[in-house]
């Protein structure tokens, strides 16, 4: 509200001043180990295409150019069926249902920003823009539970159930580089859609892996016992994130 009320000021006001503040929601495609699905690789993040949010402050230094910060806020969420199918397939005759919460991250990035007008009257601008800074986020917790059965003994099964609690990654260092277009409604209010790139890769270690599972064997109970998994990556978190917004020039 806070913020149309701004557009509204600043639609009826004659002048605009240096600085600008956008709004623009989208999506957020995951690309490389980011989007990867294979349950033999670690560093497969699972994701799926999620929402992303900008909100962008700059300050026009020239014609063309203008230095601004970025608050950008992004979900995904985790492709747990792709995950499930494929452990089913390693282990015969069985079935695995997997639970996972999304993928959050924020990200703080400084940049330049390029405006180039196609037309004499500046309504309708290309514009680019290269960023850096650093990205927040924390590895989702995933549980799995796998049945199977006994070739054995027909009739029993194995339970097992593995659990990786959620688990902060440490701050990592992540860049920006997009294009868009820029429609100018008036003097100081204008639309803006774009396509960014942005990639980073926190790194962390995994120590907080925990196996449990009771099996039946000819009637009798068999505890599995508890174990820990830990392994050390890095996490690629790149995506394609397209966007529409909003802004005013203040």
């Amino acid at each position: 509200m806070l913020f149309c009320f701004v557009i509204l000021i600043k639609t009826v006001q004659a002048q605009p001043g240096k600085f600008s503040l956008s709004v623009a929601p989208g999506v957020a495609i995951p690309l490389g180990k980011f989007a990867a699905k294979d349950v033999n690789d670690k560093s497969a993040a699972f994701a799926n295409t999620g929402a992303v949010l900008n909100v962008a402050l700059n300050y026009k230094l020239g014609n063309t150019f203008s230095l601004g910060v970025l608050l950008s806020g992004q979900q995904n969420g985790v492709d747990t069926k792709a995950e499930a199918t494929q452990a089913a397939a390693k282990t015969p005759n069985s079935e695995v249902s997997v639970k996972s919460i999304p993928w959050m991250m924020g990200k703080v990035l400084l940049g330049g920003n390029l405006l180039v007008p196609f037309t004499g009257t500046g309504k309708l601008l290309f514009t680019a823009r290269l960023m850096a800074g650093v990205l927040k986020t924390s590895q989702p917790s995933i549980s799995f539970m796998q049945i199977t059965g006994n070739p054995g003994n027909p009739g029993s099964t194995i339970s097992t159930y593995s659990r990786q609690n959620s688990m902060p990654l440490p701050w990592a260092f992540v860049y920006l580089a997009g294009a868009g277009l820029q429609y100018n409604i008036s003097k100081t209010v204008y639309l803006h859609g774009g396509v960014d790139y942005t990639s980073a890769a926190p790194k962390a270690i995994y120590p907080n892996t925990v196996v449990t599972g009771t099996g039946v064997y000819s009637g009798g109970p068999v505890v599995i016992p508890t174990g820990n998994n830990p392994y050390e990556r890095h996490q690629g978190l790149s995506s394609l994130n397209i966007t529409f917004g909003i802004g005013t020039k203040l």
